[in-house]
């Protein structure tokens, strides 16, 4: 959900940033697309120092997209190897409009997709549509063959904000929704737009479900597991105390964090916000137990906050005890406008913000992507932007596994000095920067790893070496050869499902390197 002030700025498309003089380079970068439209919504890391990119295609076979289309909007899903390249994609669709908005890993090496569908029964999609946009779950396992697949939802609207795996094995849902007790919806509704929050099992059964909202609208953003194995949800709210909201409203769009434990009760709610609008856009755990709120606001010092406007929209940000009282908060401000699209804290407890900024809407004229990482005193330590000769929206910055940064977005910007090319209307655009300098001494990687290990069925083994061809040999600890294939990826499944529980030796033969690993199957 983007408030009017901000959906004003992005209908203009203006952007102009004045860019620090920040020595880091661009690494690579790819544009990924074909004919017609390609939008993301999500970019994951990956332990062989790549990373997944989620999102949607309205283009058919062709360009870089390899499979037919399905319906009018697929979900797709690209692996990104660490030098750009790609890896594999992976399409799936019904008759209709699949978003994917969410996807995460899981605990025995693959993936849980989560998608917003209008698709019926057709396609790739088995279970049927609930109402007028469900919530469908695909769990992929390591070898990218679909496990189990199900719909969630009401005869009203759903959609997918966010789909997390717990330790355990289970996982968490957080949604949208506007539907009444009905399909599969057993909590109630409380008004415009509820939240949604389920817990899975492993086969994507409900253990249980809450929805949580006012009297006007509730618009779900982030949900994380917390150390104590509880669930922190990250939403807006605009509604006075009703319904299950019980915290103050201060203004327009609110913060608003809920605590839950691990049976969904309900902890503590606070709201944080000024006399006008405030967009919260991820939420993250810090290392004392509290938490970093990274969004957005243009009110002055009001309500809850305490810091002064700078610009016309400001990054801000909230830092809280693990009890959600305020520890401190900060704004920042590069031009007249600052749009923050996501955050996180790095492995050093430094925040880092991937956003963009407008130095003047009467001069600026097109949208770069910006990153900046603060340091311990959450003062501007790094920033860098990027930019094409066309509309550059970035959706996501992350920190990958050798301390570069890879920014990721959809752009539908011409050839320019840093963009090779364009594939259609609006295309991938992703671009790594190098390690800052201090990070630059990476440790000496492992040859070869195995994730999860020990695992009950698959494992991942990751090659940390380039390859052109290879093959993957399984033994037990009497020197037995069980299994052998080729392989073709930096990342590579091996299936013990069907073996007995014990140690076995996993080797590995390329035309580069060789070498074996050892995975527990129990």
């Amino acid at each position: 959900m983007k408030f009017e002030l901000y959906m004003k700025i992005k209908l203009l498309l203006v952007i102009l940033i004045p860019v620090l003089g920040f020595s880091q380079k661009v690494k690579w970068e790819q544009t990924l697309g074909s004919a017609h439209a390609e939008y993301l919504f999500d970019v994951v890391p990956t332990a062989d120092y790549g990373f997944l990119l989620a999102g949607s295609s309205l283009s058919n076979e062709g360009g870089d997209i390899k499979a037919k289309r399905r319906g009018n909007i697929d979900a797709w899903l690209w692996k990104m190897k660490e030098d750009g390249a790609q890896e594999w994609q992976y399409r799936l669709g019904g008759d209709g409009n699949d978003y994917l908005h969410s996807i995460c890993h899981t605990a025995d090496g693959g993936f849980l997709l989560g998608i917003t569908s209008t698709s019926g029964i057709s396609g790739d999609k088995i279970p049927e549509n609930k109402g007028k946009e469900d919530l469908w779950l695909v769990k992929l396992n390591a070898a990218k063959t679909i496990e189990w697949q199900r719909s969630y939802g009401g005869i009203g609207t759903e959609e997918i904000v966010k789909v997390i795996a717990l330790k355990g094995g289970d996982y968490a849902v957080l949604a949208n929704s506007n539907s009444i007790v009905s399909g599969d919806k057993t909590a109630p509704y409380y008004g415009g737009m509820d939240l949604w929050v389920l817990r899975l099992n492993a086969q994507g059964a409900i253990v249980w479900q809450k929805s949580y909202g006012g009297e006007y609208k509730e618009v779900g953003i982030d949900i994380i597991e917390t150390t104590n194995r509880g669930l922190l949800i990250g939403a807006q709210s605009n509604s006075p105390r009703s319904g299950t909201k019980t915290a103050e409203a201060y203004g327009g769009m609110d913060y608003w964090l809920i605590q839950l434990d691990a049976t969904g009760k309900e902890q503590w709610q606070r709201t944080y916000g000024g006399a006008q609008e405030e967009e919260l856009k991820e939420i993250q755990q810090v290392k004392d137990g509290g938490y970093a709120l990274f969004g957005m606001s243009n009110s002055d010092v009001s309500g809850s906050k305490t810091s002064k406007q700078e610009s016309q929209l400001d990054y801000w940000l909230v830092q809280v005890d693990e009890r959600g009282s305020e520890v401190e908060s900060f704004v920042y401000s590069y031009g007249d406008y600052n749009i923050l699209t996501n955050g996180f804290v790095n492995p050093k407890g430094e925040f880092f913000l991937g956003g963009s900024s407008i130095a003047s809407i009467e001069k600026a004229s097109t949208f770069e992507y910006l990153g900046t990482r603060l340091d311990g005193e959450r003062s501007v330590a790094w920033e860098k932007s990027i930019s094409s000769k066309g509309n550059d929206v970035l959706t996501k910055v992350i920190q990958t596994r050798d301390g570069g940064y890879v920014f990721a977005g959809t752009s539908n910007g011409e050839k320019s000095k840093v963009k090779a090319a364009q594939k259609g209307g609006n295309d991938f655009w992703i671009v790594k920067v190098e390690p800052e300098e201090k990070e630059r001494e990476e440790p000496t990687r492992i040859t070869l790893e195995a994730f999860p290990n020990p695992t009950t069925g698959f494992s991942n083994i990751v090659m940390n070496f380039a390859y052109t061809t290879g093959k993957m040999e399984v033994y037990d600890l009497g020197g037995r050869l069980l299994h052998s294939r080729s392989i073709e990826y930096q990342t590579e499944p091996v299936d013990l499902t069907a073996l007995s529980r014990g140690t076995y030796i996993i080797w590995v033969k390329t035309d580069t390197e060789s070498g074996s690993i050892n995975v527990v199957r129990r």
